[in-house]
């Protein structure tokens, strides 16, 4: 199609309005032209697809649009008063304008006029006569690109919110002198240095220490994870502090997928690598502590054995005799010493079971057996303290255990029962057989242990504390023997009660015999 000449127009030419592109909907547009018939005449144009505003001179210009912000301007640059180029300079130095887009508008086709235009900032020169068809394509093509600028900044906006929100230092390095190009408030806390000591400097004037995993993922172009970097903090009074550094490292690439940068994602590890040091320390020291015990369980159990072996030796050479004198005196000396000999034996067998050296003597038992043991053993306190006695332990329950070392715990459980229960009292003692297992059970009605007292887990012995009773006021005090349980071939160790007036409940589950 022809353009067509219209009179009084300067020039101006018109196309047919539906081959021009599609508007974008909503838009506005600012007209500044002194000349009153081509400001009315682009007015019609214009105002077919969008909203338009026509003003006579660019003082009028830059009012209205400091008051209504356009989509687009278009100027006329000759203009009495402020002219188009000087319009253009303010729009460009006010910050809430800067970015409208801007057609210059002018009769001048010389390419240093067109070349004056853009430099000042013109988005676009249009050289009279253009044909309306040219009018609407360029300023439907500088209002989109106007809006795909502001949705790009808007997200861009929304992207640099979240990385500064994030938890986690985030900091984008360009180039092979890895030049800081962005590092968000973690960080930059992270680091001990603000945003402004950070922004445009390379990291090999800031961070040397840091230097090398970003040289390596920037060759490579493949992402590094390290875990625990060692490293320095600046801190506010200008000393240096260790610090380490978990992060992962990744290659930035160009639309031709060359390496321009390095982005990372780090957090500040460093606590967590002294806690474990210290943790380190502290079981190095508690290792230290037990093999100290360990010896010193072991000197005092040889060194009290060696006094007490003469005593013993020195007793039954009186027995062989047959000394009459004394009788009393020499069976008590004897029944006191022996006990402090097994009490010596214990002291050793707890040294061996801290070294796993327990050997156990394994041999099918009768229960029952094991159980009259025990109560020859503690027929002394029973007596003393006058305690009742039930024993339902059947023959035929038969148990492969060490036999000497099930007489010993069973003989401890008897003894606190009697110890800690008051006179007269009752003890019961029930042997069973519990689906393939056999459970032997010692009860007594003393005073109980407090819930809150009761052992957790496993252990060696375990000082449960001390108790005032009502109404008397004897202070009870016990000792809970857990280990020896399993030490005698048993599946668990003592499970307590503490239910009124029971100061000790032990269930022992024994393996029946295979």
């Amino acid at each position: 199609m022809s353009e067509i000449d219209l009179p009084g127009m300067d020039g101006v030419t018109s196309a047919p309005l539906p081959l021009a592109p599609e508007a974008v909907p909503g838009g506005r547009v600012l007209l500044a032209d002194d000349d009153a018939d081509l400001r009315d005449y682009l007015s019609r144009i214009l105002e077919k697809r969008w909203a338009v505003e026509a003003v006579s001179g660019g003082a009028a210009a830059l009012a209205a649009a400091r008051l209504n912000r356009p989509d687009v301007i278009l100027t006329d640059i000759l203009m009495p008063g402020l002219d188009g180029l000087q319009l253009l300079r303010e729009l460009r130095a006010d910050p809430r304008l800067r970015a409208t887009p801007v057609i210059l508008l002018s009769a001048r086709a010389g390419s240093e006029d067109r070349v004056e235009g853009l430099e000042a900032g013109a988005d676009d020169y249009l050289v009279k006569p253009f044909a309306a068809r040219e009018l609407l394509a360029r300023v439907s093509t500088h209002m989109q690109l106007a809006r795909y600028r502001a949705e790009s900044e808007s997200a861009r906006a929304n992207l640099m919110a979240i990385l500064e929100q994030a938890p986690v230092g985030i900091a984008l390095f360009k180039g092979e002198t890895h030049r800081f190009a962005l590092a968000n408030p973690a960080h930059c806390e992270m680091v001990g240095r603000p945003m402004e000591e950070l922004i445009g400097r390379s990291v090999f004037d800031v961070f040397p220490q840091h230097v090398p995993p970003l040289d390596e993922v920037y060759r490579s172009g493949r992402p590094v994870v390290k875990r625990e970097f060692p490293g320095k903090v600046l801190l506010p009074d200008g000393s240096l502090e260790e610090q380490f550094l978990t992060f992962a490292a990744a290659p930035m690439r160009d639309a031709d997928g060359n390496v321009i940068g390095v982005m990372t994602i780090s957090f500040d590890a460093t606590e967590q690598v002294r806690n474990r040091r210290r943790l380190e320390t502290t079981r190095a020291e508690a290792e230290e502590a037990n093999r100290a015990k360990d010896e010193f369980l072991a000197m005092l159990g040889h060194e009290l054995r060696n006094p007490l072996t003469p005593i013993l030796a020195t007793m039954e050479h009186l027995r062989l005799r047959g000394t009459k004198s004394l009788p009393k005196e020499r069976e008590l000396i004897e029944r006191h010493a022996r006990q402090v000999a097994g009490m010596v034996d214990d002291l050793l067998d707890i040294h061996r079971i801290a070294r796993g050296k327990v050997r156990l003597a394994r041999t099918t038992t009768e229960l029952s057996s094991l159980v009259f043991q025990s109560l020859e053993v503690v027929r002394p306190i029973f007596e003393e303290r006058r305690h009742a006695l039930e024993v339902e332990v059947p023959h035929g329950l038969l148990v492969n255990v060490d036999p000497g070392r099930l007489v010993q715990v069973i003989s401890n459980l008897l003894t606190n029962a009697a110890k800690y229960t008051d006179r007269r009292g009752l003890i019961q003692i029930r042997g069973a057989r519990e689906s393939r297992s056999v459970v032997l059970r010692v009860r007594d009605d003393g005073v109980g242990i407090p819930a809150d007292l009761l052992p957790r887990g496993n252990g060696f012995f375990r000082y449960m504390g001390s108790l005032t009773t009502p109404p008397c006021s004897e202070v009870v005090e016990w000792l809970v023997l857990t280990t020896p349980i399993q030490v005698a071939g048993t599946y668990s160790a003592p499970d307590l009660d503490c239910r009124p007036c029971r100061i000790l409940f032990a269930s022992s589950v024994l393996p029946d015999r295979a």
